[in-house]
């Protein structure tokens, strides 16, 4: 390295200390930059918000900047965060899950409105973290947000802002969702009735997605459920 930097100096020569002046310099202005990039904004994000829910996983370091985050994160940079924090403990951890999505969906509704995509999807993933503790609260969570998924899906595919336009999918996965949920409690009246609404959705805002698992495939297998063939 001695040799790169200073060529001319011989072995065992010490390097002036100008050069090492220029390499704290080098070092400190790479440093700003990097603090200023969306990744170490985003990576600070996800620690606060891990520390205001009350989570440990990384342990002392929410404590050192937890103070200093509050300052520096851009809210698309927390929603995202705090949204990932929320998925990955979906599962493994529902109460907290919720304490997260809470975060990203008051900060999403705040910067972006109702009809933001990562809204309408992260009440959804919400909704499925409160139905391993509580399924009647699942089935309001998805009743509440499927009166925007409507809203948008009412809406002609010529009408549709580049926002909206990509909140089509998440509000058309609301409208299944809330299908299967009346499927599984029986009520198959219901549950047919949103998938026949779920059927012309698609055919509006046809997507090869839609190709995966169809409306006409919840209808047959709420057939066989129902009657038996």
């Amino acid at each position: 390295m001695v040799t790169t930097l200073s060529p001319l100096l011989k072995d065992g020569a010490k390097l002036p200390l100008a050069v090492f002046a220029l390499l704290i310099v080098m070092m400190a202005g790479l440093e700003l930059e990097y603090l200023e990039s969306p990744l170490y904004k985003y990576y600070l994000a996800e620690a606060r918000a891990e520390y205001l829910c009350g989570n440990s996983v990384k342990g002392d370091q929410d404590l050192k900047i937890a103070d200093y985050l509050s300052s520096v994160i851009a809210s698309r940079f927390y929603c995202r965060a705090a949204a990932n924090c929320a998925d990955s403990l979906l599962f493994e951890d529902p109460r907290t899950a919720i304490k997260f999505y809470e975060i990203a969906i008051a900060e999403s509704e705040k910067y972006y409105g109702p009809f933001y995509w990562r809204t309408i999807h992260n009440k959804s993933f919400m909704a499925q973290a409160y139905g391993s503790l509580n399924k009647d609260k699942e089935l309001e969570i998805i009743e509440n947000v499927a009166v925007t998924a409507r809203f948008i899906l009412a809406k002609q595919p010529t009408d549709l802002d580049e926002q909206t336009r990509q909140s089509i999918p998440f509000a058309k996965n609301c409208l299944g969702r809330l299908g299967w949920l009346f499927r599984e409690k029986g009520e198959y009246g219901k549950a047919k009735a949103i998938y026949l609404e779920l059927g012309q959705a698609q055919a509006k805002f046809q997507d090869k997605q839609d190709d995966i698992y169809p409306a006409s495939r919840h209808l047959e297998e709420l057939h066989k459920i129902e009657f038996g063939s």
